[in-house]
């Protein structure tokens, strides 16, 4: 029988990162679809719920790791810092309203227009940069 699909040598083994970037691709992608009026079935809920649950923990977890005091911060060092802080709330915000809308709990304009201006920023954060392996805040330290 033919096997389709990519061989194991041709590909690396998948990083942490690897899996982050693709949880957080699947809820921009969800959020987005959810936004533009598509229905929402109990296959996409399931994994809308479980990724966002696995996202907002490890996000928490990367920002409480790379938020460690260091002695010697420069100024640049800290607003990158900060910044990487940021980032991981915005994806943190981004998981909780993904919870909400599959449960059916993100009602209104206004809170949909926070999803969007969220998606919006953690969208240009990761296209900014070429390669994810060059976003400071995903490097593991």
């Amino acid at each position: 029988m033919e096997r389709f699909g990519s061989s194991r040598l041709s590909g690396k083994n998948m990083s942490d990162d690897d899996i982050f970037v693709a949880r957080l691709q699947l809820l921009i992608i969800m959020s987005k679809a959810f936004l533009k009026g598509f229905t929402i079935g109990e296959y996409q809920k399931k994994a809308i719920l479980e990724n966002a649950q696995a996202l907002f923990y490890c996000s928490l977890f990367m920002d409480h790791k790379e938020n460690k005091p260091k002695a010697d911060l420069s100024k640049r060092d800290n607003r990158e810092i900060q910044e990487g802080s940021l980032f991981h709330s915005k994806i943190r915000l981004l998981s909780v309203a993904s919870m909400a809308f599959a449960e059916g709990r993100l009602i209104g304009e206004h809170k949909k227009k926070e999803l969007r201006e969220n998606i919006d920023y953690i969208s240009k954060k990761i296209t900014f940069e070429n390669q994810i392996d060059n976003i400071a805040f995903f490097k593991s330290g």
